[in-house]
This record gives C-alpha cells, structure tokens and sequence, in this order.
C-alpha cells in the first residue's frame, strides 16, 4: 500500500480554508487505497490531538499560539515540534510526503527531515502569491519577510509543486520545479442540492464572501448597488459573512446613500460552520468582484467550488483561471469585465432580469461544473500519477 505524510500547520479535518485543502487532497488519495497520515496543528488545547477521519489517520499537535507580532513564534518555533513527532514517526524511504505551510521553520525542518525519501517523493503546494502591500509596514513587516524566503527560496527545493494557478504554476517551472496545476477541490457528495421554487416578489440572494481591503474589490459592488433603481435594489439582499456593517460608513463622503442600500444587506457576522454551510444552500448567487493583478492572477477563490456545489451561480470578474478554465459565461456562471461600478452593475442585472427557468438551468449546470472539475473524486488518480511520475 502507497503511503503518504502530509505535513501542515493547519487543523485537520477543519478549521479554515487550508484545513479544506487538506481534507480533500487526504481523502482524494485515501479514496483509491493510500494509506493517508495527517499531522497538522492543535492551536485551542494544551495537548496534542490524534484521530481519525474518512479513513486519514491524523495527528494534531498542541501548538499554543502566544501573542508574538508578526506569526514571529509560528515561522520560527514550529519547526521543533514537527521533528519531535517526525523522530517518532520515522518516515519510510518509499513512503510519500506532501507539505502544506509557508511558515518557514516548518518547511526547513520538512526539507532536512526528507532528505533520505526516493526522488521525487517529496512535493508541496503553493496557493497564494503575496504582496508588500497586503502587509502592516509592507517589505518591511517581518511576516511577509519570512513568507517571501520561503516562497523564494525554500518552495524552489521541492522537487514537485502543485500550484492553484498558472501564473504560480509558471514561476515554479522557471525555478526547475516539476508541477501539476490543482484548483481547490471540494467534496461534492456531501453537500444536498435542491431545486427551491423562486416565488414572485422574493428577492435574488446574492453571498459576498470578502472584506474591505483584500483581495475582492468592495467599491465596485458598492457603487454599483447605489446605482441600482428602487425597484432592483428592493429585488436584491447581499448577505456577508465577513464584512462589516461599519465599513460602509466610509462612502457616505463618497456621495453614497448608504442608509438606502443597507436596506438590501444582511450581515450575518461569523457563523458556525454548520450554519455558514446552511446559509450557502439558500443562495442564488455568489458575487466576486477582482482588480486583475498579480495577488488575484495567483490565487483561486474557495468559495467558488464550495457553493458550486449548492448550485449557487458565481457572477464574478473576469480574472485568473476559474473564468478562463473552470466556469463558462452564460451556462454555469455569469462573467463580467473588470471589478469598478460598470462591470458589476452589469453583472448584477444580467442576474436579476434573468428568467427562472434559466436560473435553474444554471443552477443544475453550476452543480454539474462542480461534479465534474472540482470534486476530489475526479482528481484522485491525477494526483496519484504525479505522485508516483519519475521525475
């Protein structure tokens, strides 16, 4: 039996977005006979944490994470509690290991710790490309410093990288890594889709998954909900889970209405996992709206495959490779040009004056999309054949 080790800093099976990556990159090769050993992290308890889950064997260890600036003790003190359980585990020379981290004590001590695996036994994966600009003080904010020499100088080492994008995929095969280009995968099965009935008069429920100053545009939805007429805005709620309701007040010097848009937003604050999931299922859009730069040329939104999988209907910008690869224009997504007040003013009409019956084709086809190019069960033997590809 192929066995593979994958080495993270994330909570196996949940806890974030990089929790998801991991459980279904786990399950993917558990699915089809390999013996799956996890070992993530356990940041709310004073001991380590082992089970198992779909068939992954996994170990949690107690990494209590001090109010150090920066992620200062996450990039430099990591590393010494992953070669105490490597030590333990003993890897075998035949056996696989996956690296999941950009925390650069951890990909040292998984760089030096591998060093007897057979070649090509060892890979990574890299899902975002940060900027100076994302960061507190810029390139000169210490966690970015320790991300960019990790990025730069300790993922160039693996000899195989699975990068979200092609523009990531790019830069790692300029360095002389062999690669395989992977979006985020979700788990189809596990997530109901039903058809609900839209009754007239019921507004168009749109999910905005992002937050003032990331990486997804809020001016353009913004100013494009304050150019929608009465009637359009009363045929729309946006629900946010993130953003708040006090990062409006910034437009009313921008000559927006805010109190007249409010009225068609829900902020829901942080939810449950189970509640979040719930919320999604009652969707009818999810809206994305991007500036194209080199910050979202290289990442992949998660929540793209994750409300596919509900039959939500992404309407997003046209940039980076879910638009060019994975969603098609008019049959599972709506795509529009640029993030600014003109290309989601357009995205949202083109949503609301669509008739039902093509709603719920869209929506069948967005659950179909999701079956067929994001669900694990279909990149299982991909994986696979990367892993075992002599390098």
């Amino acid at each position: 039996m192929k066995k593979l080790y994958i080495l993270t800093n994330s909570t196996f099976p949940y806890g974030n977005a990089n929790s998801n990556y991991i459980r279904y990159f786990a399950l993917a090769l558990s699915e089809i006979g390999w013996n799956v050993i996890v070992i993530g992290s356990n940041m709310s308890g004073d001991s380590d944490v082992s089970g198992e889950y779909g068939g992954v064997e996994y170990r949690n260890i107690q990494f209590s994470r001090k109010k150090l600036p920066f992620h200062l003790k996450d990039h430099f003190a990591y590393g010494k509690k992953l070669r105490r359980v490597m030590d333990e585990l003993r890897i075998e020379e035949d056996a696989h290991v996956f690296v999941y981290s950009m925390y650069r004590d951890l990909v040292k001590t998984a760089l030096k710790k591998t060093k007897h695996l057979k070649a090509g036994h060892l890979s990574t994966a890299m899902v975002e490309w940060f900027q100076p600009y994302q960061y507190r003080f810029g390139k000169l904010n210490p966690d970015y410093l320790c991300w960019k020499y990790t990025f730069e100088h300790l993922i160039t080492q693996f000899p195989k990288v699975f990068p979200i994008s092609r523009k990531l995929q790019e830069y790692y095969e300029d360095a002389g890594c062999k690669t395989m280009l992977l979006p985020i995968m979700a788990d189809v099965s596990a997530n109901d889709f039903q058809l609900i009935d839209k009754k007239e008069g019921e507004p168009f429920h749109f999910i905005y998954p992002g937050d003032a100053g990331k990486k997804d545009s809020l001016d353009g939805m913004v100013f494009a909900l304050d150019s929608l007429t009465d009637a359009e805005l009363a045929s729309v709620r946006f629900h946010f889970t993130i953003l708040k309701k006090e990062a409006l007040q910034q437009y009313v010097e921008k000559g927006i209405n805010v109190e007249r848009i409010l009225s068609s937003m829900v902020f829901h604050g942080r939810l449950p996992y189970d509640d979040l999931l719930k919320l999604y299922s009652e969707m009818d859009f999810l809206f994305i709206a991007r500036e194209k730069n080199i910050v979202t040329l290289s990442n992949f939104p998660s929540k793209i495959p994750e409300l596919l999988c509900y039959g939500v209907i992404p309407v997003c910008s046209n940039v980076g490779d879910y638009a060019d690869l994975y969603l098609t224009d008019r049959k599972d997504s709506i795509i529009f040009e640029g993030a600014d007040k003109a290309g989601c003013l357009e995205g949202i009409r083109r949503a609301i004056k669509m008739p039902t019956e093509k709603m719920y084709e869209m929506k069948r086809n967005a659950r179909d999309c999701a079956e067929k190019k994001f669900d694990y069960h279909a990149w299982s033997r991909k994986i696979e054949k990367f892993f075992i590809k002599q390098i």
